[in-house]
């Protein structure tokens, strides 16, 4: 049988064909993937004017973008031709299975075919990208193929690999897409082919009352209504779950980023929200997945983006309550709708850190409402030479209304390291670099203050304190440490440390490294006689500022590893406390040890150490040659009693 369509049937037909994937299209709107955004933006750029080689680069597809940045150019949006494209692709796919029909002699069942295609729920999920026409010239070779039209062959050949590139980057934009709509179209085609097979076969071998042509015919009609049936059904669904809120959720995001950043801010977005805010973004799926939140801190602090939107999904939530985030990054404002699953959406702005301390001390010390204390380094070149030193504090204007606008006054105080009391005080006002009534909201200065003459002091660490009053109150300003509800009046900045000669030539060398920041040179030590003191004296440098408050430990363990004398104290008794030490000076650090006048005869080991005197966890350390000691104590030396 070879059923010939009458003229006007045809044109129905054609009408059919082309009409109904752009229905499709316009009652579902331009709600595309997240990955067709990227194509998108390339075109836009071609569109711009940026060229060819920027509308390309990326998950995106050669022939596909620039048609779409072509046809944009003379006016339309790049979004709506990108989805009247894809949808057009089904359409040529249906006219590839009805030159098909015609070149095996089957065209009655690819009408059908093509018929299935024009609504498919393919056309949905391959809106606004190249996997349509993918399917339509892989369908078309065929067809010419089967025609026997091999000199125009090329034509289909080419412009698939044209579509298919660049094939390094993807291919094409999304695999499974791509995969599941050509067997989606081999499943149509066949359908149609089947259908007229079996009406055929049906017409052969029945009894039916109804004519040969009219029983292929009402054959084919129940199987186009059966898969019809369930195409619609499919499509029903999708269309109850149309993304319309979250498309104007997205388009919230989207216009915040176009009124609050600058043009040339860095912005961590989906590819949808970079396009609706016309901003280049850095893919959100570059920066994070489940498996890659220490992948995505590490992308962050190696090119922080200005602006970063995240969603409600398990691998933001798990990065925006990470410290690190947390340290980094504020909340600008969080867009929320309770029917879009992926909501609330979060807008994060980028905190930059504070200014480089160089070997000044974090301090979070707060005036309410006045100033922001960030850090101290207490400069000492000049102690030696001229007697004096400088404190220099780094400070930061609070962000709303500043209260004073006038100069404050600083008192500080040089302090006893053993009994707290004041050896000298000084009176400055301050500060001097910019006068707060210029300060700007959120301004990050540094001061100095010099403190000359200083007494004349003793080898050691001598705490230095500073308190805040108003110009025309002595009452000292309360500051918070540390975001704590208490209230002082005075915080320590620092210590100025005086330093003794020391002579490295008859110390025993035993080196070891606490925490990678304490460096243990070696020590001296006396005779070991049972009932007498024992004087162990340690000599420590600091390699890096050491910001804990730390206790040394001494032990004196028998054979059995018992413990028989120790002397745990601050380093010389409180006279150089861990958080003084300046990196390249040498402590002095002396312990003595009271021996039992009945230790028993046998082998004794000295061993030292520091620990956290608030929990009494040690501090890891390595030895010289990289060994990891029993205990965390180094093993310094060892004795005999006959």
């Amino acid at each position: 049988m070879k059923l010939v369509p009458k003229p006007l049937a045809t044109i129905l037909l054609v009408i059919l064909i082309i009409l109904m994937p752009l229905f499709m299209m316009y009652s579902w709107g331009i709600h595309f993937d997240d990955d067709v955004y990227f194509l998108l933006q390339r075109a836009r750029a071609l569109v711009g004017g940026i060229g060819l080689v920027a509308a390309v680069n990326g998950l995106s597809s050669l022939l596909f973008s620039f048609a779409v940045g072509i046809v944009a150019r003379l006016g339309a949006e790049p979004a709506r031709v990108a989805a009247v494209l894809s949808a057009l692709g089904w359409s040529a796919t249906a006219f590839a299975f009805l030159a098909i029909g015609k070149g095996i002699d089957r065209l009655p069942g690819t009408v059908i075919s093509a018929l299935l295609i024009c609504f498919n729920p393919a056309i949905i999920a391959t809106l606004g990208g190249p996997v349509s026409w993918i399917v339509a010239l892989s369908w078309w070779v065929i067809a010419l193929l089967s025609l026997r039209r091999y000199y125009l062959m090329l034509v289909p050949v080419l412009a698939l690999l044209l579509m298919l590139l660049p094939l390094p980057v993807g291919f094409p934009a999304r695999q499974s897409i791509l995969v599941g709509a050509f067997a989606w179209s081999l499943f149509l085609f066949f359908t149609g082919i089947g259908a007229q097979f079996l009406g055929e076969w049906l017409a052969a071998n029945s009894a039916s009352p109804l004519k040969k042509d009219q029983l292929v015919v009402f054959t084919m009609s129940a199987v186009f209504l059966f898969v019809g049936g369930y195409q619609i059904f499919n499509l029903a669904h999708r269309y109850q779950t149309k993304p319309e809120a979250r498309w104007a959720l997205e388009n919230d995001v989207a216009g915040w980023i176009q009124m609050n950043t600058a043009p040339d801010a860095l912005i961590g977005a989906s590819e949808k929200i970079g396009y609706l805010a016309n901003r280049p973004v850095t893919p959100s799926e570059q920066l994070i997945s489940p498996a890659m939140l220490v992948n995505t801190e590490d992308l962050l602090v190696e090119q922080p983006v200005d602006y970063l939107v995240s969603d409600d999904t398990v691998p933001w939530q798990l990065l925006a309550n990470s410290r690190w985030f947390r340290l980094h990054y504020r909340e600008a404002v969080k867009f929320d709708a309770p029917y879009v699953a992926e909501a609330p959406y979060t807008i994060w702005s980028y905190q930059p850190p504070p200014p480089d301390l160089g070997f000044a001390r974090a301090l979070n010390a707060r005036v309410p409402d006045r100033l922001h204390i960030l850090g101290y380094q207490v400069d000492q070149e000049k102690l030696e030479s001229e007697n004096e030193a400088h404190i220099i504090l780094y400070l930061e204007s609070p962000t709303d209304t500043i209260k004073s606008n006038s100069q404050f006054s600083v008192k500080t105080r040089v302090l006893s390291p053993t009994d707290s009391s004041t050896l000298a005080e000084w009176d400055v006002m301050w500060p001097t670099s910019v006068e707060p009534e210029n300060w700007l909201p959120g301004e990050q200065i540094s001061e100095q203050i010099s403190l000359s003459p200083l007494p004349d002091l003793e080898p050691g660490a001598y705490p230095l304190n500073i308190s805040l009053t108003g110009p025309d109150s002595p009452e000292f300003w309360p500051i918070s440490l540390d975001n704590d509800f208490k209230r002082l009046d005075r915080i320590q900045v620092g210590y100025v440390v005086v330093g003794r000669d020391i002579d490295l030539d008859a110390v025993q060398i035993r080196e070891a490294l606490y925490a990678d920041q304490a460096k243990l040179l070696g020590f001296t030590a006396s005779d070991f006689q049972p009932g007498e003191a024992f004087e162990l004296t340690l000599f420590w440098q600091a390699t890096d500022p050491l910001e804990g408050d730390y206790v040394v430990f001494t032990h004196i363990l028998d054979s059995n590893g018992q413990l028989v004398a120790n002397h745990d104290s601050v380093p010389e008794n409180g006279r150089y406390p861990t958080p003084s030490w300046l990196p390249g000076m040498t402590i002095p650090d002396s312990h003595l040890i009271q021996l039992p006048a009945d230790l028993p005869s046998g082998e004794y080991q000295v061993r030292a150490g520091m620990y956290v005197p608030e929990t009494g966890e040690r501090l890891a350390v390595v030895t010289a040659d990289g060994s990891i000691p029993l205990d965390n104590a180094v093993l310094l030396t060892q004795f005999s009693i006959p």
